[in-house]
């Protein structure tokens, strides 16, 4: 071979050699390329990777030892498929060698492991060794709370006594803040020291810790508390399993008192009143008591919260005194206790209300008799008095006892006992004072064709009010009898009640104007009270119409009054639009002087209907109103319809009622007020589109 050959040979293999790929010791010639020699696959199953494959030299076979992947290969590539989901810890690898020929590529693929468990777990390690995980909150797996794996061991709580107001049973981090300045070896400083974040537990926490350790709860109905030799074997496998934890951790057991004896106690942050004793948990036998803080030798373990846990709220404490609670036995008795309690809202449940109330006010709830005890022996009955809402509340039962009435009959006086009314329909009386120890009273009127009584029991108040008006010119009288109690001996007292006579100058509520031929008629609803000479009347019938027909009701660019609906009237009936006005036309129709109401008119055929003042009346359908109020409305319905009217409501007594438009528009213009008879509306409240139906009463002033 000559040296121009041998030069030729040299540089050929020289570019073959560099042309060669070097990983991890596999050979890869040109003949045979692979892309990838790592592959990574997702966890779930089906997840794949194709790979790209040059060969020129045959066919490529794949060689690989795991169940979990398929690899299908070709002449151009190959594919890597998961066929199962990895639920491992750990990702988990195969190696698939691909030969072609005498050329080899080996390729590493990984299948991703499913995501990191990062929940907590009991008996996990914390802070580096420091803690322990005893209890995990069942609703979120990431918040839990971790005790020292170990204690200190034989201390007083404290050095010397000092009060620090750590009063909570549930919060050892808040107690824990308040010990500013511990001695070295307090209970609080050992868990101060550990790092921060650890505090001494408070109470009830500590009574959590025993639960975790005992395996069955100091409030379960299988809890046995007795010595650690005595317990059941659920208890004695489960305070084993907690302390194999611990000295897996390197800790300290919870007891290593002797199993016949009542076993190692645990300081806990929570003080008493005095401050001068902390609180303890025994985790032998169990137990929980105040101890003095420097007389008495003690274990501590210390808490950390993990997580975003929020303290429960503190648990109501109560005392009540006295209790029992006795009452005087006549009507109105009263008798006080006082509450003493960590909690500032309290509520009481009587078993029998027949008889007794009570008022809370403060931190002392009145008991008061609701009548006289005569039922020749002392009645009893039980208040429940809680303190607190909800799971912390707390409630004491006080029994309330009230003594049987004194010798001697019921009582009973009027402020007066004569009254005069005057001479219009559906008119209230002045109210009677009934002072009397009774609670029950009966009234019994002589005529009760034109007037009726109505006791208020709460104000022991007497009232009469007519039914009618008195258009005679003579006074009508009648008398009734006011009966206090029951029985043979009940004390009574008579009321005369007059109905003065109609004055020639005089109108009255009730009194019906007849129609003359050029006006029609209407009935009187409000009388001037300075000047009985002058009153207004409303027409007896009504009508369902809309305040205006327009299509798009627009403002009538007036300034329309509250209190002169004929100044209204006049107004409205001299705009251009006038006839799409079909209530104003109604009210027109009537005749001369008639005119559409507004807020002033219609509030006072309200009061007159009602029987109270717009203010006083109550906001409620008509079912829902007060006795007095259904029996004025009655009332004055039925001089309506004894006149021949249409009454103010038909509506249904469940229902909110019918409204009347008055002659005034909001501020906007495209919606009117308008007053409801069933139930009351707010006069800023009660307005609506011009273009819906709502009733329409004309109204007239007269005078004499």
């Amino acid at each position: 071979m000559n040296m121009k050959k041998v030069i030729y040979f040299l540089l050929i293999l020289n570019l073959g050699l560099l042309s060669c790929v070097d990983d991890a010791s596999v050979r890869v010639m040109p003949e045979f390329n692979c892309k990838d020699t790592k592959v990574n696959l997702a966890k779930a199953a089906g997840s794949s990777v194709t790979s790209l494959l040059y060969t020129n030299v045959g066919q490529v076979v794949a060689q690989y030892e795991a169940e979990w992947l398929s690899v299908d290969v070709s002449s151009k590539s190959v594919v890597y498929t998961a066929l199962t989901q990895n639920d491992g810890e750990d990702a988990r690898t195969t190696v698939v060698k691909l030969t072609c020929g005498s050329y080899t590529v080996e390729v590493t693929v990984t299948q991703d492991s499913k995501e990191p468990d990062l929940s907590l777990k009991i008996g996990q390690s914390v802070d580096e060794g420091i803690g322990m995980i005893f209890w995990v909150d069942p609703s979120d797996n990431m918040v839990g709370k971790a005790v020292s794996v170990k204690r200190q061991g034989g201390n007083p709580f404290e050095a010397s006594v000092m009060p620090h107001s750590a009063l909570s049973t549930v919060n050892g981090y808040a107690n824990s803040a308040l010990f500013t300045s511990p001695s070295a070896n307090d209970a609080v400083a050992y868990c101060q020291s550990l790092g921060d974040g650890w505090y001494l537990p408070a109470r009830d926490e500590l009574w959590e810790l025993f639960d975790a350790y005992n395996g069955v709860g100091h409030t379960d109905p299988d809890f046995v508390s007795a010595v650690p030799d005595k317990l059941t074997e659920v208890e004695k496998a489960a305070r084993a399993a907690f302390d194999k934890m611990l000295t897996d951790l390197q800790g300290d057991v919870m007891n290593e008192a002797a199993g016949s004896g009542n076993g190692e106690s645990y300081w806990s942050s929570t003080e008493n009143a005095a401050g001068n004793q902390a609180y303890w948990v025994r985790f032998g036998k169990s137990g929980a008591d105040a101890g003095n803080k420097t007389a008495t030798n003690r274990f501590v373990r210390c808490m950390r919260i993990i997580g975003d846990y929020t303290y429960p709220e503190e648990p109501a404490t109560l005392t009540v005194n006295p209790n029992p609670v006795t009452l005087e036995g006549a009507n109105e008795a009263e008798a006080n206790v006082t509450l003493t309690s960590n909690k500032t809202v309290f509520s009481v449940a009587l078993a029998n209300d027949s008889w007794l109330s009570y008022i809370i006010s403060g931190t002392t709830v009145t008991f008061k008799a609701k009548s006289k005890n005569t039922t020749g022996d002392v009645r009893t009955t039980v208040a429940t008095v809680t303190a607190g809402t909800g799971t912390a509340a707390k409630s004491v039962e006080v029994t309330v006892n009230q003594n049987v009435a004194a010798e001697g009959g019921a009582s009973l006086e009027l402020s007066t006992n004569a009254v005069t009314i005057t001479p219009d329909a559906v008119m209230k009386s002045e109210g009677i004072t009934m002072i009397s120890d009774e609670t029950e009273f009966t009234v019994n009127v002589t005529d009760e064709s034109w007037v009726k009584a109505y006791v208020d029991i709460t104000s022991k108040t007497l009232y009469f009010w007519t039914l009618s008006p008195n258009l005679n010119s003579s006074n009508r009288v009648t008398t009734a009898t006011v009966i206090a109690g029951s029985g043979a001996n009940a004390p009574k007292q008579e009321v005369t009640i007059t109905q003065r006579g109609l004055l020639s100058s005089e109108f009255a509520v009730g009194q019906v104007i007849a129609d003359n031929g050029s006006l029609k008629g209407g009935i009187v609803f409000w009388v001037d009270g300075t000047n009985r000479g002058k009153a207004k009347i409303m027409s007896l019938g009504r009508e369902n119409l809309e305040w205006s027909t327009a299509s798009s009701p627009t403002s009538t660019k007036l300034t329309l009054s509250n209190d002169d609906g004929l100044a209204n009237t006049t107004a409205l009936a001299a705009l251009p639009n006038a006839a799409e006005m079909p209530a104003l036309k109604y009210c027109m129709d009537k005749g001369s002087g008639w005119y559409w109401p507004t807020r002033t008119d219609l509030e006072q055929m309200f009061e007159t209907y009602n029987g109270t003042a717009v203010a006083d009346a109550t906001e409620n359908n008509p079912d829902a109103i007060t006795d007095f109020e259904k029996a004025n409305r009655t009332a004055w319905d039925q001089v309506i319809t004894g006149a021949g009217g249409t009454i103010m409501n038909t509506a249904a007594a469940s229902a909110t009622g019918d409204s009347y438009w008055a002659s005034r528009e909001t501020s906007s213009g495209t919606s009117a007020f308008y007053v409801r008879f069933g139930k009351p509306l707010a006069w800023d409240k009660s307005n609506a589109k011009k273009d819906g139906k709502r009733f329409v009463r004309a109204v007239r002033s007269i005078s004499k």
